[in-house]
């Protein structure tokens, strides 16, 4: 099938700036990233435009102009995503290829191969970059909106190349810019779904993401990243469901940081708040994929161990050597920074402190999980009563 070259480009121009309306008004006063989006499809849509009107206007808007433009709008879903992402690279790295064009072109004004090939290679650059920037995601992968985007890119990857390699393979010679034939079909054909693709990639990406993001906030403690208390309480009831099945032992390891307030009374909340985020991590890091690690409030903490097997004593000397690893890590020197009103770093503290750690090896069929906490902060009082530092099993 070979398509009408100037109907497909007015499709092409009324998808852009449809998608470039859709997107903006969905992204204003939200989100900066649906914003700069919005503009590359409406930019996009304004070179086209320009290049559908070559021979009524001076060639340099309808070849130079449209062009750069066109490269432009690449460069802008790279800031999108970027802005979505939240974190920066060197912005010459995703306009570079704006300037080639800008330069290059007006220098290939009578040549129109020329052009589509290094266009073509430039379009091809500006899709791997964006497939770059999606592949190295430091945010959570959450949904397919991501998938569809990569998807996309990589699909138009191939469809920038088609052009220039028919040129360069010299399968191929474009007389002009509204000559057809199947080369000419095979790319702006799919350059109008790919386009709707991204569109729809980009919304679905954005939805998914606050979806979680509303999801972690829910469940989890803002400081440290750790799951909250409700969602320690529903981890539990999971376990103990799953517990009644299998007839194994659980444990619940509760603890705080000793000498905690003093460092919060002396320093302010706001190293306080650097000593949990620090201990947050030690934990993570000492506890691996043994279990449940969360953040009940305040420097208290609570740790989950299922599926510990049929044996009280087994489990007992499981969950302790948990508990003595997580000490020891706790243990180890912190270094934190206190700041001033201005955030100016005016002083670095060395600080101490150990952890108290009370637990509570539960039987599933005949245990609920307020009874169970509550019998692991008894354990935990009278570690702290014995010695900071100590470790201490609940007996019943």
């Amino acid at each position: 099938m070979i398509i009408d070259i100037p109907t497909s480009l007015v499709f092409l121009i009324s998808i852009n700036f449809a998608l470039a309306v859709m997107i903006a008004v969905v992204g204003y006063g939200r989100d900066k990233s649906l914003l700069a989006w919005g503009a590359a499809f409406g930019i996009n849509g304004l070179a086209f435009a320009m290049l559908t009107m070559r021979g009524t206007i001076p060639d340099l808007l309808s070849i130079v102009v449209a062009n750069t433009l066109i490269a432009s709008s690449y460069a802008l879903f790279a800031a999108g995503i970027l802005s979505f992402q939240n974190r920066r690279i060197q912005p010459w790295l995703i306009w570079a290829p704006v300037l080639i064009i800008l330069v290059y072109f007006p220098l290939l004004l009578d040549d129109i191969n020329a052009r589509v090939v290094l266009l073509g290679g430039i379009s091809a650059l500006q899709n791997g970059i964006l497939l770059y920037l999606l592949l190295t995601n430091p945010l959570p992968s959450v949904g397919r909106g991501e998938d569809i985007l990569k998807a996309a890119m990589t699909v138009g990857i191939a469809v920038a190349l088609i052009r220039p390699g028919a040129i360069l393979l010299g399968l191929y010679q474009l007389e002009g810019f509204n000559a057809e034939g199947i080369v000419q079909t095979l790319t702006f054909l799919p350059i109008t779904i790919l386009h709707v693709c991204v569109a729809t990639g980009m919304l679905l990406m954005q939805k998914e993401y606050a979806e979680w993001k509303a999801k972690m906030i829910a469940s989890h403690d803002e400081l440290t990243g750790l799951p909250n208390r409700r969602h320690f309480y529903e981890q539990m009831r999971l376990a103990i469901d799953d517990g009644k099945t299998t007839g194994e032992f659980g444990a619940v390891i509760l603890f705080d940081l000793d000498n905690f307030k003093i460092l919060n009374d002396s320093h302010g909340h706001s190293v306080g708040d650097a000593l949990l985020r620090q201990a947050a991590a030690r934990i993570r890091q000492a506890l691996g994929t043994s279990g449940t690690a969360a953040r009940l409030g305040g420097d208290e903490f609570v740790i989950l161990l299922t599926n510990l097997g049929h044996e009280y004593k087994a489990t007992a000397a499981d969950a302790r050597a948990v508990a003595e690893g997580i000490s020891q890590r706790l243990a180890e020197t912190y270094t934190l920074d206190k700041h001033n009103a201005e955030q100016q770093l005016v002083q670095q503290i060395s600080h101490r402190c150990t952890g108290s750690f009370g637990i509570k090896i539960f039987n599933p069929l005949s245990e609920l999980p307020g009874q169970i906490l509550h019998h692991a902060d008894q354990a935990m009082y009278e570690a702290k009563n014995r010695q900071k530092g100590s470790i201490c099993l609940f007996q019943s």
